[in-house]
């Protein structure tokens, strides 16, 4: 279970504005980081709504979908994909596209 689910929802919500302050850990030299790095945001859109995911969530998302390392933007597209009403429509929609084309 994700520490952040068992946590009440109004901290869940102040928690979020931090997230900045791991994007730091996920921008070094170790694609192993920015990995683990995406698969936890994986976890986090699970567990906050709609608004919270697209204005503290997706901007990381986004960010890694565009790493150098392949294996960082396949954890980052997975985040994009478990969640089908998340704040990454558009993303979705194209990600679509590209496979069927």
């Amino acid at each position: 279970m994700l520490f952040f689910q068992t946590l009440p929802e109004s901290e869940r919500s102040a928690i979020l504005p931090e997230l900045s302050e791991f994007q730091s850990l996920g921008n070094g030299p170790d694609w192993r980081v920015r990995e683990v790095w995406a698969q936890q945001l994986v976890e986090l859109v699970a567990v906050y709504d709609l608004a919270d995911v697209a204005v503290h969530i997706q901007p990381h998302v986004l960010a890694l979908m565009q790493d150098r390392v392949a294996q960082v933007r396949t954890a980052a597209i997975v985040a994009v994909s478990i969640y089908p009403s998340s704040g990454f429509p558009h993303i979705q929609s194209s990600l679509r596209l590209d496979v069927s084309t």
